[in-house]
């Protein structure tokens, strides 16, 4: 592993060839638990640079191709980068949400890295079923309109990774993966919602989606810093389709929603027979 150390501190110049020989590595155990976290750590420390990360999400493609899922052709994906402001899980939210007005949903998403919970977090604690197979996957997409990507569907050097490290480790160095993570999606989707924490973040997923040939991809920002749309401020969104690039006027800034006071509390602190 020579040549990785090589580049720890210039991690920009990463070749093709030299991500393919890291993701080998790490796939055959040839790299040592420590030698990986400092080349995490070093990916890490670096802004997200467009090519380098191009780069290496072609370099886990050639390890695990994006496949077709029956049922997902017609579906939509809604995906964040975390960080930024705290808030609920937004977009795991909007997933149910669209599921229930008619859309088809396959979301994908991991734990969290910067937040209390990731959207795979919150959604074991609901009991939210999560097939490990590409078949029940596709069956609870037909059944519930919604199905949720967790750990085993991903490229399988992406979980090397994490056992290699320890999953606590993992997430201490782990960010870069987790700022490529919305460009992972193992499945083909019609079309996709890629939410973006930070200005720059936006540019750079905006930038990606042309590069990748990702599907029809809307990238979107609040400059509340939040990866999301929301009415707490102004909401910046791009629409990509191969080679074509637009800006899209997703909403005005919004006022406020107004917060019930004391005295009336918008919902029952307690079970509604406790109350009687």
């Amino acid at each position: 592993m020579s040549a990785c150390f090589s580049q720890l501190h210039a991690a920009r110049a990463w070749s093709t060839v030299e991500l393919d020989a890291l993701l080998s590595s790490v796939l055959q155990d040839r790299i040592a638990p420590h030698e990986l976290a400092d080349v995490l750590r070093a990916l890490q420390a670096q802004p997200l640079d467009t090519g380098l990360a191009a780069r290496f999400v072609g370099a886990v493609r050639r390890t695990w191709p994006v496949r077709a899922l029956p049922g997902a052709e017609h579906a939509v994906n809604i995906v964040g980068s975390g960080g930024g402001a705290r808030t609920f899980n937004i977009s795991t939210s909007a997933a149910f949400v669209a599921a229930a007005a008619g859309a088809r949903v396959l979301k994908s998403g991991s734990r969290s890295y910067h937040g209390a919970s990731g959207s795979l977090d919150v959604l074991q604690v609901l009991g939210v079923f999560m097939p490990s197979s590409a078949e029940g996957l596709s069956e609870m997409l037909e059944d519930c309109s919604v199905a949720f990507v967790s750990t085993p569907h991903y490229a399988p050097v992406l979980g090397h990774m994490a056992r290699r490290l320890g999953l606590q480790s993992f997430r201490e160095v782990g960010g870069f993966i987790n700022r490529v993570g919305p460009l992972l999606c193992p499945y083909e989707v019609r079309a996709q919602l890629i939410g973006a924490s930070s200005r720059a973040l936006f540019e750079t997923y905006a930038q990606l989606a042309g590069r990748l040939s990702l599907p029809p991809t809307l990238v979107v920002h609040c400059d509340a810093g939040v990866d999301e749309l929301t009415t707490c401020g102004v909401n910046h969104g791009c629409w990509l389709e191969g080679s074509r690039r637009r800006a899209v006027a997703v909403s005005a800034r919004l006022p406020p929603a107004r917060t019930p006071s004391r005295r009336h509390h918008a919902w029952p602190t307690k079970p509604r027979s406790a109350l009687r």
